[in-house]
């Protein structure tokens, strides 16, 4: 015999009934005996006169009388339908229960305001007008299907089998794992997704918030405004935004908009991916941010990463700006593009035309092109690196701040405006230092020109030329075929193993230690200064004074 346990609702219901039946006990047994003399003295007067008994088919006896007064509910209705049929329900409130169960079996509700529909085994419910109350879907874990038309309040639950709200004006639906949700209309009200898979094919107003499973808003009306999808888990997808009071927030997991024409996707933590950006802004504060196609708009990095994979030919002006965190062009191919870095790090894989603008922080260019040409990178505070410079047409532009190239071996570095620009090794090109400071650690070719404040060779000059007009020129060891013109202001050397200092007017030349090579005195005022003369074997001081060391 199979048991069942009682809740106390149940146990409540059955004691109610039970009062109730005793009350209709006591009240009916006095009827019934009346009834009975009645039945007695008629079926007497009847056979006195010898007529046909009457029969009474139709009229109630009294166990029907007292099943319907025993089985009808008195408190919460509880309608159910559970055979292979249809069932119409014109109200449900609070406290009532419909339920419906069974495949092929469906049951429809025209108002509901409170209360429950309990949809179970493949059933089918249905709400015409929902204001409040809830809808139960798949309940008893077997599959179901329940659509509400119109939704002011209250709320669906799906969970087995799939749920369609056809208009959601207030209220929400909750879509759990392994289930499908839809909304035909969103107009106010929120479309929540632990699980599954769900749908909002038109949103005008109110939001959908994805904590696990997979979310996507289909079209946007233009009245729309606000955050209408709110990712914290799994994924969230737009189809296409084209409303500048439109945002899809990133919280974590996943937010892709396929096309972004205007509005904003703000990744907060997780990672947010924009297929094709013409317009609109990727806004990251944390998390992780793709741009796969680039053609107007911004990406604006305030901390995490952003990538733009691809820029389109017709984009222009600044396309990503770093404030924070660390941002990366793969490849800027399109003269009219600037990658700007006011703070965090900004990244150039690939260079072949463009700008990269450095304001403050950090910004680097991995490779650049054969075909690329004009000024670079342009830095006026912070640090700009360009790992290896072969470009003859190539130009770091340092106003400011600290420009940084590893292997120079053509092109041009232009320190000006108190910056500092440093070159690890040059084997060609040219640094200009103007009212600045440059470094360069050794140099088998190419020049170091300074016009004013301080030129440096820390390491060694083998072939090449370190020109002074202003300011000062240092170089550790002067070798080979090196030189060393100083035009106007000093020059430094610490060694002199072959090579020449030249000496002009108006200008001073110092040399530590002279093994071998030239210090050339072509005019001037004051006899040149060498410290060490002693170790001069085959040194030669050519200069008014015509002095040979030893």
């Amino acid at each position: 015999m199979k048991k069942y346990k009682l809740n106390k609702k149940q146990t409540q219901k059955i004691l109610a009934t039970v009062v109730m039946g005793m009350n209709v006990m006591n009240t009916m047994t006095p009827m019934a005996m009346d009834m009975k003399n009645m039945a007695d003295d008629l079926s007497h007067t009847v056979m006195n006169n010898e007529d046909k008994p009457l029969e009474y088919p139709t009229l109630p006896t009294l166990s029907n009388m007292l099943d319907n007064i025993l089985f009808t509910k008195a408190e919460a209705a509880e309608v159910s339908v559970t055979t292979n049929t249809e069932a119409n329900i014109d109200v449900v409130e609070d406290g009532t229960i419909a339920q419906v169960s069974g495949m092929n079996n469906s049951q429809t509700i025209s108002s509901m305001s409170g209360g429950q529909q309990i949809i179970e085994n493949g059933a089918t419910g249905i709400i015409n007008n929902m204001s409040g109350g809830q809808q139960a879907i798949g309940h008893d874990e077997n599959v179901a299907t329940g659509l509400v038309s119109n939704m002011t309040g209250g709320s669906q639950h799906i969970m087995k089998g799939s749920g369609t709200v056809e208009n959601l004006q207030g209220g929400t639906q909750f879509v759990y794992e392994k289930t499908t949700g839809t909304v035909g209309n969103l107009q106010g009200g929120t479309q929540v997704i632990l699980g599954g898979t769900a749908i909002v094919d038109k949103l005008v107003s109110g939001s959908q918030e994805i904590k696990n499973g997979q979310g996507e808003i289909k079209n946007i009306d233009n009245s729309a405004t606000g955050n209408i999808q709110t990712i914290t888990g799994g994924t969230g997808i737009i189809s296409s935004l084209n409303n500048a009071n439109i945002t899809q927030t990133v919280n974590g997991g996943t937010g892709k908009i396929e096309n972004l024409t205007a509005g904003t996707q703000a990744i907060k933590n997780g990672t947010g991916i924009v297929n094709n950006i013409s317009g609109g802004t990727q806004t990251v504060t944390g998390g992780n941010a793709v741009i796969s196609n680039f053609i107007s708009g911004k990406q604006d990095i305030q901390s995490g990463q952003g990538i733009i994979q691809t820029i389109d030919n017709s984009a222009s002006g600044v396309v990503q700006e770093i404030t924070g965190g660390t941002g990366t062009i793969d490849t800027l191919n399109n003269s009219s593009v600037i990658q700007q870095v006011n703070g965090g790090n900004g990244v150039i894989n690939n260079f072949v035309s463009g700008k990269q603008e450095i304001q403050s922080g950090k910004g680097s260019i991995k490779n650049i092109d054969s075909s690329a040409s004009g000024v670079v990178q342009k830095i006026t505070g912070g640090t700009g690196t360009i790992d290896t410079l072969n470009n003859s047409s190539v130009i770091q532009q340092v106003n400011g701040g600290n420009g940084v190239i590893n292997n120079f071996s053509a092109g041009l570095q232009s320190v000006t405006s108190g910056g500092t620009g440093t070159i690890n090794t040059m084997n060609g090109g040219k640094q200009e230092v103007d009212n600045a400071k440059g470094i360069i650690g050794d140099v088998y070719a190419g020049s170091q020109v300074v016009k004013n404040g301080e030129g440096t060779i820390s390491g060694f000059l083998k072939e090449g030329t370190q020109s002074i007009d202003g300011g000062t020129g240092n170089i550790g060891l002067l070798y080979t075929n090196g030189i060393q013109e100083i035009k106007n202001g000093t020059g430094n050397i610490e060694v002199v193993n072959n090579g020449k200092q030249i000496v002009l007017d108006n200008a001073t030349g110092n040399i530590t230690t002279l093994k071998n090579g030239t210090q050339e005195i072509n005019g001037g005022t004051e006899f040149p200064k060498v410290k060490d003369t002693t170790s001069i074997p085959r040194g030669l001081l050519l200069n008014r004074y015509s002095r040979r060391a030893g």
